[in-house]
């Protein structure tokens, strides 16, 4: 059973499934609810979860480097995995926090997209001149490394464009925050 959670890209998958339930029941028991918000709740989970993912990808990397390089069909012994296992960090550290300041996510975006894409390409160049089909190589993390930033982006784009937000602006707090101070006081006595 553990053995499918060791397949590189496996736990990016649960990931989604882990995003879309706890934005489903968000969205599910956010009263007042926009199309906005509902981009904004999903954005929080879907960033905040991944940057989580990559805190546990630099343990990963750093811990069980020699491990991680025979999925991917590549030399042991060599401190790159470490180096991996920094970016890593360094790019889950801002997704993390993304969950609590939304001025994170753009740099989230393009760090997260400029890693994976590097290493979607990278692992097309090891499959096409060494022929290296491993499953850490070619496999489910392949697709990943290039479908979840362009997810990403396209969620992220959603979100701007439908605030009609000019181009610099920076949200740090969240939508939910400004609607809430918006909403008129209920009278004593009434029901909340």
């Amino acid at each position: 059973m553990f053995e499918v959670f060791s397949t590189p890209g496996a736990s990016t998958l649960l990931s989604v499934v882990v995003i879309v339930a706890f934005a489903a029941v968000t969205i599910a028991r956010t009263q007042n609810r926009s199309r906005a918000m509902n981009l904004e709740i999903i954005l929080l989970y879907s960033i905040g979860i991944i940057g989580f993912t990559g805190l546990a990808s630099f343990m990963v990397h750093a811990f069980f480097g020699e491990a991680v390089a025979e999925s991917i069909g590549w030399q042991t012994g060599s401190l790159f995995q470490l180096e991996v296992a920094g970016a890593n960090l360094a790019i889950g550290l801002i997704g993390f926090l993304g969950f609590w300041r939304r001025d994170f996510w753009l740099p989230f975006l393009i760090a997260k997209t400029a890693f994976s894409w590097t290493a979607g390409v990278a692992h097309i160049i090891d499959l096409v001149q060494r022929r290296n089909e491993a499953i850490g190589n070619a496999g489910p993390i392949l697709y990943l490394d290039f479908l979840i930033p362009v997810v990403l982006w396209g969620l992220y784009l959603g979100y701007r464009r439908i605030l009609n937000e000019p181009a610099g602006t920076v949200r740090v707090r969240p939508l939910a925050d400004r609607i809430a101070r918006r909403a008129p006081a209920k009278p004593p006595g009434e029901a909340q």
